[in-house]
């Protein structure tokens, strides 16, 4: 099997062949395979990796994610007629450059492998196009968009091709939990950097004002550089995000 693929990125289009249990990597990276100029895509965004007849797309821990369909996503099936969007470029599928027997197989599942017979064609297309036309300020269209990936998605779970969703769309489909994870990452930060307090108050007492407030001061600034080191870079969830239920709703998918 042999997957064309279209890359749209800065007014250009390039080309690349994928074949069977191949993989090609995006990024702005020397090492990537496909190096894109695109500021918005990271070192190392994404990979494609085609599985005998199955094309998945896999997130690289990027900064502003990768996109299929308008979802923001860890991991997923890519079909013939998705959109894959990392930062300002697209990707997708050149079916007339492709074999039919190929296009078959990467077809999303349905009565003869048909999306139009399947009636998914208006859905997926909806998705894309009201990921487009959304605005922050008209919350009718942010409903209307939220609507059409969740039935795409729902969808996907029936043909047991599930989308694996990122936590950053997680949080932005729960607002309630996302606010409170943010306040418990601010309390807590808050009480890190508070704890020196007791360091300083078990120092000797001959130590002098000035050098209390400075070993406070830095241990302070340590304490919290680490937690936030820690908490936004090392771990995938944060303390906040794990106390409100955000992991939960990840690891529940």
């Amino acid at each position: 099997m042999k997957v064309s693929l279209k890359i749209l990125s800065q007014g250009k289009i390039r080309e690349h062949v994928l074949s069977s249990n191949g993989a090609v990597t995006f990024g702005r990276g020397r090492l990537c395979e496909i190096q894109l100029e695109d500021t918005k895509v990271s070192g190392k965004h994404c990979r494609l990796n085609l599985k005998k007849d199955r094309l998945e797309v896999t997130d690289l821990d990027s900064k502003n994610g990768t996109y299929l369909n308008g979802i923001r996503v860890e991991q997923t099936e890519v079909f013939a007629g998705d959109e894959v969007r990392i930062g300002d470029t697209l990707i997708t599928m050149q079916e007339n450059k492709m074999q039919d027997e190929d296009v078959k197989a990467l077809s999303f599942p349905g009565p003869e492998h048909d999306r139009l017979e399947y009636a998914l064609k208006a859905d997926f297309t909806g998705a894309r196009v009201q990921n487009q036309i959304v605005n922050k300020r008209s919350p009718s269209l942010k409903l209307a968009q939220i609507a059409s990936h969740a039935k795409e998605i729902d969808l996907r779970k029936r043909v047991n091709s599930p989308i694996l969703i990122s936590k950053q769309e997680i949080r932005n489909r729960n607002k309630l939990p996302s606010f409170i994870a943010t306040l418990l990452d601010v309390i807590t930060l808050l009480i890190v950097m508070a704890s020196p307090l007791f360091i300083v108050a078990s120092l000797p007492s001959q130590i002098g004002n000035q050098t209390r407030m400075i070993v406070l001061i830095g241990l302070a600034i340590v304490f919290g550089g680490a937690f936030i080191f820690y908490n936004y870079k090392m771990s995938k969830f944060t303390v906040g995000e794990k106390l409100a239920g955000i992991q939960r709703l990840h690891s529940e998918q």
